[in-house]
Order: C-alpha cells, then sequence, then structure tokens
C-alpha cells in the first residue's frame, strides 16, 4: 500500500471505512503495538474509540498527521493516502 511505502514498519490493515472500527472486531490486534491512521473527518470519533483498545492492544498511538490539514483538504475528506 502507499502507507507502507512511507512508514515501512508497519503493517497496514484497513478497516472498510471510518464506521467500520470498533472494538469487537479489533480482536484480532490483541497484544500488538497499533497505530491508527483514521481519515480526516474521523479523528475525533476514532480517539474516543481507541480508548477501547487499550486492554486489547498492547499500546495504541493515533497518528496526528491529517490534523495539521487545510480547510480544502477537510472538505475534500482526505484520508492517508491522500496526505502522503
Amino acid at each position: 500500500s502507499i502507507r507502507s511505502l512511507a512508514f515501512p514498519g508497519l503493517i497496514g490493515l484497513a478497516t472498510g471505512g471510518k464506521s467500520q472500527f470498533s472494538p469487537q472486531k479489533m480482536h484480532v490486534l490483541a497484544a500488538r503495538r497499533v497505530m491508527l491512521f483514521p481519515d480526516i473527518d474521523a479523528h475525533a470519533d476514532w480517539a474516543s474509540r481507541a480508548a477501547c483498545l487499550n486492554g486489547i492492544c498492547a499500546s495504541v498511538q493515533m497518528a496526528d498527521a491529517l490534523t495539521a490539514a487545510s480547510d480544502a483538504d477537510r472538505l475534500a475528506k482526505i484520508d492517508i493516502a491522500d496526505w502522503l
């Protein structure tokens, strides 16, 4: 994936849409260190959902690359692939 070129040490896993990120589906990440790359319009929602992964995953971090995006990027609802 495009993301793996910028972050070669990470394994990419798509959720299939911002609404598909749920603790029930994230049990496959048990004991792993997780870095979340939410779409620009999902950062706040995923930040609140990420808290439930703390008991499942070894660690959970939110990428903040898109938080400094322009208004045009926000209107276009970019994701990490668009940003890269």
